[in-house]
């Protein structure tokens, strides 16, 4: 909608785009060894569904990844902005243990002809055409 509105003003936001990725923590898991390999494999533990209070409280698509030697636990934010206006172009969310360089083809905006693009390291050593 955002998009369409400023094509209808005459705007266009295409002069570059800067990429980046942003951890947002959530709350811990406190499950067994054995159900965080049922919930890995895609699959509810055993007892879960049946009790839908404490299934409200799980949140079974967060995962864990460590940078700089740290662990974290959630998801990740990842976004590609204009870079002389600032506004979101678009955005992906996933589990935190998604590396940065496979949200690439969904993040960048394939009608910016400008070729400049901004990505910090976890990109590096990635091929893309703009």
């Amino acid at each position: 909608m955002f998009e369409n509105y400023l094509r209808d003003q005459g705007l266009e936001a295409r002069s570059g785009q800067i990429i980046d990725a942003t951890l947002v923590p959530v709350p811990k898991q406190r499950n067994s060894r054995e159900e965080n390999k049922e919930i890995k494999a895609n699959h509810l533990p055993d007892g879960w569904n049946e009790s839908p209070k404490r299934l409200q409280q799980k949140d079974l698509d967060a995962r864990w990844v460590k940078k700089n030697d740290i662990n974290h636990y959630g998801y990740k934010n990842s976004i590609c902005v204009d870079a002389e206006h600032g506004f979101i172009r678009r955005f992906v969310v996933t589990p935190a243990n998604i590396h940065d360089s496979q949200m690439l083809p969904m993040l960048l905006d394939p009608e910016n002809q400008n070729d400049y693009v901004w990505a910090d390291s976890a990109y590096s050593g990635e091929r893309f055409k703009n």
